[in-house]
Parts: C-alpha cells; structure tokens; sequence
C-alpha cells in the first residue's frame, strides 16, 4: 500500500488495516475444507474435436509436457486461489472483449486457445549491456534462453565488431495462455488465468474448461514455495482462499493503484577464463 497506492489511498492507512483485521477474521470463519467439494467433470463430448486440436499443437506438449494432464470443466467458485490482488482495470479489459453471449464455445476460446491478442513491448536500452523490457500486462516474463545458429543477418549485428561464431537467444514474452490447474487429491490450485476467471465469473459464468495437471507425487513434482505460500501450508491447511472470495465483500477492499507496467531487466557480462581440454 505505501509503495503502489496513490496519496489518497496512503492517508486512510488505519481504515485499511481494520478492513484488513476484519478480512482476516471473516476468512478464519470459512467452513474448512470446503474447496475439497469442487465439481471437475470431463468436457462434453461435442467439443472433443475443439480440445483434440488443441492439444496437438507442439505449443501445447511444450507447456504442458512435465505432468500428466487432462481437460475437464471445473466450478469456479471453489477453485484455490492464492493470487493477492486483482487488477480491475485488466478484468475490465478482459470483459470488453467476451462476445455478449458466453457459449461453451466461446469459453474454449477464452480459456484454451494457444493463440492470444498481446500488448506491445516497450524496450530501453539504459546501458552496453543492459536492456530493460516492459509491459502494461503483468504477465509479462522472461520465457528462457537457447544456443542459437547464427544466420547472415546476425553476424552484421556486432556491436564490437569482430567475427561472430555463436549465439545465445534470451527469450521474453507471456505465459502460456490455456486456463490451467494443479489438482493434488481433492484440491485445485488455479495456476494460469486468474484474470481470465475471475472476469468469466464476474460476467456470471460458474464453470469453466481448463487444462488440469495431474499432481501424483506432491514431494516431486509440487513446488516448495507456491505463490509465495509453503506448500506444506497450501496442501494441509483447513482454509484456504478460493476463487469466490473475491467477491466476497467481508474479504476484499479496493485501493488506487499507481499506474505501473511489469518490466524485465537483462544485464550480461562475459568472463573469459582457459580451462583443459
């Protein structure tokens, strides 16, 4: 609050740690365990060709090629999420796009297509070997680095000229775009999509299509810290924060923001050093 609201949101400071105390004792008064109910049902058979399509697309192995997965419909409301704010500007972004009628198709659409509209990014140039990148998506992110074959065009791109050899290619951009989850058991973690969902149920939609990772083995395969909460926290807690806590009144304050964009700074250094053969 003190770093990211505006002024106006600083001066009522008290007002906002009650709201919070009393946010933290309605989430204490949660029924325990009831996101353990969450309806996962397979996906109606019409739409199999829709899903099939999806689903052999290489970008799709790419993503999702670590954990056995499975598309099913899931209820909304009792998905956990552990995301601790909402931008309601982007929600209402997300909301001017849905067509006016939300079919089953069209949430195949929003939620698992590979292929998304994606802001611009900015980039800057502060230093020789220092490169900041930026955009007003938050989800904007550094995707990975490979060994790149240098083609013509790259060997006139030495800025200290020189004969080029090899390459490295840092890649930036956003995540995968499929609605996804984590389920362990009887427990669904929301991983991908967060603004996504909440817009559709916002709109009124209660269930959704998504891919659903299959946890078997949560010491493996679940990550020690997830969304800044411990996993022995997240997979043993009595209560949980799910997605309709978020529009719960009792849980929730909205604060101004200061307008902001997600930035990447990449810096490189090169050391020479001799090693044997």
């Amino acid at each position: 609050m003190k770093s990211q609201c505006i002024k106006e949101e600083q001066d009522r400071e008290s007002q906002i740690l009650q709201s919070w105390q009393a946010a933290a004792r309605a989430f204490s008064r949660k029924v325990p365990r009831t996101f353990e109910s969450i309806s996962v049902q397979p996906i109606d058979p019409q739409y199999g060709a829709a899903v099939a399509a999806i689903q052999r697309d290489r970008r799709f192995a790419n993503t999702f090629g670590q954990l056995p997965t499975e598309f099913a419909t899931l209820e909304i409301d009792n998905l956990i999420a552990c995301q601790s704010t909402v931008a309601l500007d982007y929600v209402d972004k997300l909301m001017q796009q849905f067509p006016k009628e939300l079919t089953f198709e069209n949430l195949i659409d929003i939620c698992l297509s590979l292929d998304k509209t994606v802001p611009e990014v900015s980039e800057m140039r502060s230093a020789e070997n220092t490169i900041i990148y930026s955009s007003e998506n938050t989800d904007f992110r550094f995707l990975g680095a490979f060994q790149k074959p240098l083609e013509h065009v790259d060997l006139q791109s030495s800025s200290t000229g020189g004969i080029p050899t090899c390459g490295l290619l840092l890649l930036f951009g956003y995540g995968g775009s499929p609605v996804n989850v984590l389920r362990i058991g009887p427990r669904v973690f929301l991983n991908n999509g967060f603004h996504r969902v909440y817009a559709l149920r916002r709109a009124g939609v209660t269930h959704i299509p998504a891919v659903v990772q299959n946890v078997s083995n949560a010491a493996l395969e679940f990550p020690p810290v997830y969304q800044n909460i411990p996993k022995d926290y997240l997979l043993q807690a009595e209560r949980l924060p799910t997605m309709q806590d978020y529009f719960d009144d009792h849980m929730t304050i909205e604060l101004k923001m200061k307008a902001r964009r997600r930035a990447n700074k990449v810096t490189w250094i090169s050391e020479p050093i001799d090693v044997p053969f």
